[in-house]
């Protein structure tokens, strides 16, 4: 076994009980996430791009997440780790208010409404497209 592969281990995926799992950091590890859970290499996968989607996007990320969810992922996943994801980040993030996320996160808020659903609408165009 490679030394390296500190995350690789033998408990099965708790969306679907798939033998082989890799740790995912429910917040990211980078931004201090420390708890983890088994996921199979196609829920990892899932649990990423939710990650990636609410980090991208500060104004609608639950409502993008999910609006993408619903019709990408399959429904265990969405059942089993959607709320807990989008639930530990927005948590964790409202930690971190008085740091960086802070600083980003101001900058946008004060955008119109129209400039918020205008970017909402392209944002989901663009996922939707790309995971067609």
């Amino acid at each position: 076994m490679n030394p390296k592969a500190k995350h690789f281990r033998c408990n099965p995926c708790v969306v679907c009980g798939y033998p082989f799992s890799d740790e995912h950091h429910v917040f990211p590890k980078i931004k201090g996430g420390k708890e983890t859970v088994s996921l199979c290499p196609n829920h990892h996968r899932f649990a990423n791009i939710v990650q990636v989607i609410m980090d991208q996007n500060m104004w609608h990320g639950e409502k993008i997440a999910r609006s993408f969810a619903a019709k990408h992922f399959d429904s265990r996943f969405n059942n089993a780790m959607l709320n807990r994801l989008i639930g530990d980040y927005i948590g964790t993030a409202a930690d971190l208010s008085d740091s960086e996320f802070n600083n980003a996160a101001t900058a946008k808020v004060d955008a119109p409404k129209e400039v918020q659903e205008l970017a909402l609408a392209a944002t989901l165009e663009r996922l939707n497209s790309k995971y067609a």
